[in-house]
């Protein structure tokens, strides 16, 4: 980037920084939600805390859904 404005010159873009991190935290829930979706019957323990922690990072990401921008 710095090579580039150095010939260009860029508009701001700090006012569109909180709607790219919603859509960064709504891709990423998206993705986790298919990855998770498919369940065995008989699941190595890893893979239960491994989801487990899926979980609660897509809980995270939900938080920031309905912050006004």
């Amino acid at each position: 980037m710095a090579g580039y404005t150095e010939e260009y010159e860029l508009p701001d873009f700090t006012a569109l920084l909180p709607a790219c991190r919603r859509f960064a935290n709504l891709y990423s829930y998206v993705r986790l939600l298919s990855s998770t979706a498919e369940r065995w019957d008989h699941e190595p323990s890893w893979l239960i805390h491994l989801r487990q922690r899926l979980e609660q990072a897509m809980a995270e990401n939900t938080a920031e859904f309905m912050m006004e921008l």
